[in-house]
């Protein structure tokens, strides 16, 4: 009876090992951990490139003023220009990219009148300005090949004025003019003054626009940005006055392209 409950008792551990056994010659014995190595981000897949035209309405400066005690004008005029640039850029991820761009503003045509106690006076100039700026940009979806998106900027801007003219028109006998001295009443000569140097000045920016999918990693881009380009001066008598207007900033209207090279 012994005999037959020790062979009852060996034939059930070894059902029991079978398929251990098995599981063990189908498992690859462990050579020890290995961890898996990371994915590599795959830099150079998201540069592009752009090119811009853009049409700048400028606002009148609100703050501009003339001689060495800052007298302020009372009319000041900017007009309307045209401005083209270009740039390059990172496509970060879906929503996400920036870019660094460079824009010419064509000459302005700048007019600044004055009237005071004996004599009134005419400020002319052409201005220009050349802008940096670092962008970041948030795309906000694509549809059917349209992904509108909205961004902000900041940089520099190096601003200029050109061929400044100064025009003062005596009503007494003496009263200051570009150059100290006195003065016959009636128009006096129109006085040119040399070139400024350029004025670099802290630039920002808004804008927003549409991005439109042409095919060939080719998009364009038509957009609308806010623009404030700082101040810019020029001496205008030999007794050291300066002329300058301060917030110039502008609306602008540009359209352009983006090209990815991947």
């Amino acid at each position: 009876m012994g005999t037959v409950k020790a062979l009852a008792a060996a034939s059930l551990i070894a059902g029991c090992a079978a398929p251990a056994a098995a599981a063990d010659m189908l498992m690859p014995p462990l050579r020890g951990y290995q961890a898996v190595p990371p994915s590599v981000v795959e830099i150079g897949t998201g540069w592009y490139l752009r090119g811009d035209v853009g049409y700048t309405d400028y606002k009148n400066p609100r703050d501009a003023s003339f001689g060495s005690a800052d007298t302020p004008f009372d009319s000041v005029k900017l007009d309307t220009t045209w401005s083209a640039g270009g740039g390059f850029g990172y496509k970060f991820l879906s929503w996400l990219r920036a870019d660094v761009t460079a824009d010419y503003h064509f000459e302005s045509d700048f007019e600044a009148n004055s009237a005071r106690t004996g004599v009134t006076r005419r400020d002319r100039a052409n201005f220009d300005s050349t802008t940096v700026l670092f962008n970041g940009y948030l795309d906000l979806g694509t549809w059917y090949g349209v992904t509108p998106y909205a961004g902000a900027g900041a940089g520099v801007a190096f601003n200029k004025f050109k061929d400044y003219q100064v025009e003062v028109t005596c009503l007494t006998t003496a009263c200051g003019g570009p150059t100290p001295g006195a003065f016959a009443i009636g128009a006096q000569p129109v006085v040119t003054l040399a070139d400024a140097d350029l004025k670099a000045s802290f630039a920002w920016a808004l804008m927003g626009g549409v991005a439109v999918d042409v095919g060939g990693g080719f998009q364009i881009d038509a957009g609308y940005r806010y623009v404030n380009l700082g101040e810019v001066s020029s001496k205008t008598d030999a007794a050291g006055g300066v002329s300058r207007a301060k917030e110039l900033d502008a609306h602008e209207v540009r359209l352009g392209f983006r090209y990815m090279i991947d």
